[in-house]
């Protein structure tokens, strides 16, 4: 016999989030303006670029504040040392995601809320700069390097929804689940919610039958939370 158990009896549905995407966007640097200045702004496909001083807090060091050094070339932009802002005042979304192709020698990229940092992604030389948003949404990022490129960006926009997570118990076996599309974000599980620090990612037992993924309990005991983290 399966019985449907009311998720708060073993979990907290709250505590689960999910992005939906209702659009994604390339910005490019094939239309920087000609003879572009450090403060100057321009538009690639509804998002605000500028070069701007660098400041203290992305650097890393005060004597890093200051510096708007920048070279365009065609496809990609050179930041040695420079501050590269991304509004996004002019989408009707808000930003969920951003991805930024870069090489050398890069400090970060980093996400405002007005005057407040929200996030970050710090410490990348060759590669990729990445965050996802999924309860603060940026007005702004920003773009730090002491030396080097921004190749492409990839912004995704849309809104927040609480993914469906349900929870079975079929013979003494408490089974949680949830849909593959669901397929960047982990099962999270604590026994005890006035600990930050106390939860665990469960990635080795996560079974899937092509609709649903499932996280098996054999023995519950006492009260056991979950969480899905992108």
């Amino acid at each position: 016999m399966k019985t449907i158990i009311p998720i708060e009896i073993i979990g907290v549905a709250l505590l689960v989030v999910s992005v939906s995407r209702a659009g994604q966007l390339n910005v490019t640097f094939d239309n920087v303006p000609a003879q572009v200045q450090c403060g100057q702004t321009w538009t690639n496909n509804n998002v605000i670029l500028s070069f701007n001083e660098s400041i203290a807090s992305e650097a890393g060091f005060a004597g890093g504040a200051g510096y708007c050094d920048f070279e365009v070339d065609p496809g990609y932009v050179w930041l040695y040392p420079c501050r590269l802002v991304l509004d996004f005042s002019l989408l009707n979304q808000p930003v969920s995601s951003i991805s930024v192709s870069i090489e050398y020698d890069f400090t970060g990229l980093f996400a405002y809320q007005g005057t407040n940092n929200i996030a970050q992604d710090e410490d990348t030389s060759t590669g990729t700069l990445s965050l996802t948003f999924t309860n603060l949404y940026p007005d702004y990022c920003a773009l730090f390097a002491f030396e080097g490129t921004v190749n492409g960006i990839t912004i995704s926009t849309g809104v927040i929804y609480p993914p469906t997570i349900n929870v079975e118990q079929t013979n003494g076996v408490v089974t949680v689940f949830w849909a593959t599309n669901q397929n960047s974000f982990v099962l999270e599980t604590s026994s005890d919610l006035t600990n930050p620090s106390g939860w665990i990612a469960q990635t080795n037992n996560i079974l899937f039958d092509g609709t649903n993924f499932f996280y098996n309990i054999v023995t519950p005991v006492g009260n056991e939370y979950f969480r899905l983290r992108h």
